[in-house]
């Protein structure tokens, strides 16, 4: 076996292996590990085979310090995640004061982990006092990451059932979806008449700027829906018309099918 401070006296180091092993047997880190360590901080260069016991203790000591500061890791977790978890349990909870409770702490102590656990609470047989308190905080969102991950959970089969309501947090949302335009207009195609009314909502709100390649998109979009020769819902089709002059709007050129989608009745 190697021992720290370049010495092969057992005897020597008994101390520092009991202790040692104590730590490996914690299942913290490898007797490599430790030794590396002891090596680089604790008295490598004062110290030698003839080194006095008081050194000994003193390298003992600030390798203890050390270790408590710096290699021993922690399985606890960050109290900032703890405390968004228990808020978590308590939007799962049968409890609507505590459901109500932990839906506005999220508000200012949340981050984007909690929106999936949201949407889910929407889908939930709750009071509607709830529900406007769930929408109320997706509309609020500030934070710019949750617009990746709302618009991933948009897409999601298991939230079919309130895509209305959730697009109806985006245009009531102070974050910018600009990047999303062909997806808006994609879930315009593919819904109802209630879920294009809320992308055309969305849309109309957009701040831009508008890459060309998601312009095209949505004008292909767009082309699908004209080109699909089963029986349109007026109403719908009078949603998609508007859309399609929007999209218009926001390219850089005329499409053609697009031009002739708009003339149509």
């Amino acid at each position: 076996m190697q021992y720290p401070l370049g010495t092969n006296n057992p005897n020597q180091f008994a101390e520092f292996d009991a202790w040692m092993a104590q730590l490996v047997q914690r299942g913290k880190h490898s007797q490599q590990k430790y030794t590396q360590v002891y090596n680089t901080h604790g008295r490598q260069n004062s110290c030698n085979k003839d080194i006095e016991h008081s050194l000994f203790i003193d390298s003992i000591v600030e390798l203890i310090n050390f270790v408590k500061k710096k290699v021993i890791p922690t399985d606890k977790p960050k109290p900032q995640k703890m405390k968004v978890k228990l808020l978590v349990d308590d939007l799962n909870s049968d409890s609507e004061a505590k459901i109500s409770a932990a839906v506005k702490t999220l508000q200012t102590n949340g981050d984007t982990t909690i929106l999936e656990p949201m949407l889910r609470l929407l889908l939930r047989d709750v009071s509607n006092k709830v529900k406007a308190d769930a929408i109320e905080f997706l509309s609020s969102l500030k934070d710019t990451r949750s617009v990746d991950e709302i618009m991933r959970l948009l897409q999601e089969e298991e939230f079919l059932p309130i895509r209305a309501q959730l697009l109806s947090t985006i245009w009531n949302s102070p974050l910018n979806y600009s990047y999303y335009l062909a997806e808006f207009v994609e879930i315009a195609v593919e819904g109802d008449f209630l879920e294009a009314l809320e992308c055309l909502t969305i849309l109309e709100n957009l701040e831009g700027p508008f890459e060309e390649r998601h312009v095209l998109e949505a004008q292909l979009h767009l082309q699908d829906y004209l080109k699909d020769t089963s029986e349109k819902e007026p109403k719908k089709a009078q949603i998609m018309s508007e859309i399609a002059q929007l999209v218009k709007d926001f390219g850089s050129h005329e499409d053609d099918d697009i031009s002739d989608f708009l003339t149509e009745d």
